[in-house]
């Protein structure tokens, strides 16, 4: 959807481990396709992320990605006044603005909730850390914009479904990024 080839990148921290698949899945669309990447350093300061936005817009950037939940609808509206394009980040963030959100990555934390419930239940929850994404339905995409061009519907929902049947896999990195 960039037509600047400039995706801002807004995760409340550098360390969140979507970062990396992210900037590989943006880059892999069109390789002059350039992913700035500035943390806030908190999940709800809204104020920091509006400012790193509007200086990501002063930049080029057109589309926006907020990964907080406490400051993702101050982002949608910056992007929003800017006239640029946003995702919105944990449930369907289209309300906040219905031109301006390409779609939302959505958490169903019910059923992450359930399904470790149901784990625990048969004797089968595993020791450690659990990961819940789209191939198990922790996480999926809300419907798409008007403004998507049913071609990148398709190829995106092709992609997802690739994706969840193990056609590939993404890149688990277990430490810190580092913003640029």
């Amino acid at each position: 959807m960039t037509k600047t080839h400039k995706v801002g990148l807004i995760p409340a921290y550098c360390s969140m481990k979507e970062i990396r698949p992210f900037i590989q899945a943006v880059k892999e669309q069109n390789k002059a396709n350039q992913v700035i990447v500035q943390e806030v350093n908190s999940w709800n300061d809204g104020s920091a992320a509006v400012k790193i936005a509007k200086n990501m817009v002063e930049q080029g950037v057109d589309v926006l990605v907020p990964m907080g939940d406490g400051f993702n609808i101050d982002v949608i509206m910056e992007a929003h006044h800017a006239k640029r394009w946003a995702v919105g980040y944990i449930s369907d963030q289209s309300f906040v603005s219905r031109g301006t959100i390409i779609t939302s990555t959505v958490q169903d934390v019910t059923n992450v909730y359930l399904q470790i419930a149901q784990q625990y239940k048969n004797g089968l929850l595993p020791e450690g850390s659990l990961t819940f994404d789209f191939k198990n339905g922790g996480q999926d995409l809300a419907p798409f914009g008007s403004m998507v061009p049913d071609p990148i519907k398709s190829k995106i929902k092709q992609k997802l479904d690739e994706y969840k049947k193990g056609m590939f896999s993404l890149p688990v990195y277990p430490h810190s990024l580092g913003c640029q």
